[in-house]
């Protein structure tokens, strides 16, 4: 007899610690300047939208960078 997971609840947890958090935050950034800017996929008109977008997703990159040292 097999028997559906999800028939009863049972609570679960999860748990990650925040170090591989960040370290995947920043992969993430990774991925995503390659698919915004190198991929040829998306296509942004406006040089001034683009550097607030790669600058921003360099903020963000940054600050994770420090929390991953703390």
């Amino acid at each position: 007899m097999y028997r559906n997971e999800y028939e009863h609840f049972i609570p679960k947890i999860y748990l990650a610690p925040i170090y591989d958090l960040l370290y995947v935050s920043n992969v993430c950034i990774d991925i995503s300047k390659k698919l915004i800017f190198e991929s040829g996929n998306i296509t942004i008109y406006e040089n001034e939208r683009q550097k607030k977008i790669e600058d921003l997703l360099q903020k963000i990159k940054l600050k994770i960078d420090e929390n991953i040292k703390k």
